[in-house]
């Protein structure tokens, strides 16, 4: 998908490239958890988190109390993991990719609102669990917070500046 959109000059001017290293996803992830299980947002705006990142159970990445564990997993069941952005896909059109999948319209919409006000509203990520690959400063007190762990650069910034201004964003995401 990737190479469709950035080798097809009409699509490249309303496309945003987003790279970032280490297990900065898991932040993403942990940040909506949080909300969620706090009542802050609805499942529906959990959802995308965990559809992009093609994770169908959250304590692969995060770590979680056996309760916050199965709301989770209740929030995250009925929905279909692997339903393409565009019917000419097909159902196959990631069949042999582990690492990647994405999101249409409206849950995009949903994942860049989420971002935004984690940002805006700086939110506690406690469940990010041992991840070697993200640089958290040392905390004097508490859980780090999502302003603490250094997404902002490579990924909040481009998503709240640039993917907002599209009509119609929608996102895939790949592990490089």
């Amino acid at each position: 998908m990737s190479e469709l959109i950035f080798n097809t000059p009409a699509f490249r001017r309303h496309a945003q490239s987003i790279t970032y290293k280490g297990d900065y996803f898991v932040v993403l992830m942990a940040a909506a958890a949080e909300a969620y299980l706090r009542g802050w947002i609805p499942k529906t705006m959990l959802w995308p988190f965990f559809k992009l990142h093609a994770t169908e159970d959250p304590s692969e990445h995060l770590e979680l109390s056996p309760r916050d564990h199965r709301a989770l997993k209740v929030a995250l069941s009925g929905r279909t993991m692997w339903v393409p952005i565009y019917r000419w896909q097909g159902d196959t059109y990631l069949e042999g990719e582990q690492w990647a999948n994405c999101l249409g319209v409206a849950d995009t919409k949903r994942f860049v609102a989420v971002v935004e006000r984690a940002w805006r509203e700086d939110w506690p990520v406690p469940r990010l669990g041992e991840l070697s690959r993200i640089e958290i400063p040392s905390l004097k007190s508490g859980s780090p917070r999502f302003r603490d762990c250094g997404i902002w650069e490579a990924f909040a910034r481009p998503v709240i500046r640039r993917v907002t201004r599209f009509e119609r964003a929608c996102v895939f995401f790949e592990w490089l």
